[in-house]
């Protein structure tokens, strides 16, 4: 099965958009509607939770212009092919396995890249609610980009300065 689709994207808005070269993918292609013991769910967008879909595995590539950093849903690999050293663009590789979504934040700012949170962080909350669904999530520092934080998979983008 093959779907081809095209997105425009605007200003941001419930995970998906872009502000100066600041991009946020979230929820950003379509999905297959879950099936199960009561049928097919086709409730569509719901942009205050997940909407009702199926687990997927991913293994997505992504090509950009080599100022610009990136952090996304699973994890980092290497580039797919070696680029000269003064390339102008760098490819990153990033797989992902039984998530519910593919999440990426590319910024020309990589200092909002914080990375992973303190393993006792990931610890505490574990102990206490179960294992997450990351171990490793990225946590990124979006303030004047999103109003609102986002927990996408993988990824926590946060509307205030941390």
């Amino acid at each position: 099965m093959g779907v081809r689709f095209q997105v425009k994207l605007p200003a941001p808005y419930a995970g998906l958009g872009r502000k100066g070269r600041n991009i946020i993918l979230w929820r950003w292609f379509p999905q297959v509607a879950a099936y199960d013991y009561y049928g097919w769910h086709v409730d569509g967008f719901h942009p205050f939770g997940y909407s009702p879909g199926a687990f997927a595995d991913y293994d997505v590539a992504i090509t950009l212009p080599s100022d610009l950093g990136v952090a996304a849903t699973g994890i980092a690999l290497d580039s797919l092919t070696p680029q000269p050293s003064d390339s102008l663009f760098i490819t990153r590789r990033f797989r992902a396995s039984a998530v519910p979504d593919f999440a990426c934040f590319i910024t020309d700012e990589p200092r909002r890249i914080l990375g992973c949170p303190p393993a006792r962080m990931i610890a505490f909350y574990s102990a206490r609610f179960g294992p997450g669904p990351s171990q490793s999530p990225t946590v990124i520092d979006a303030s004047g980009i999103i109003t609102r934080s986002i927990s996408a998979p993988g990824l926590i983008l946060l509307a205030e300065k941390p």
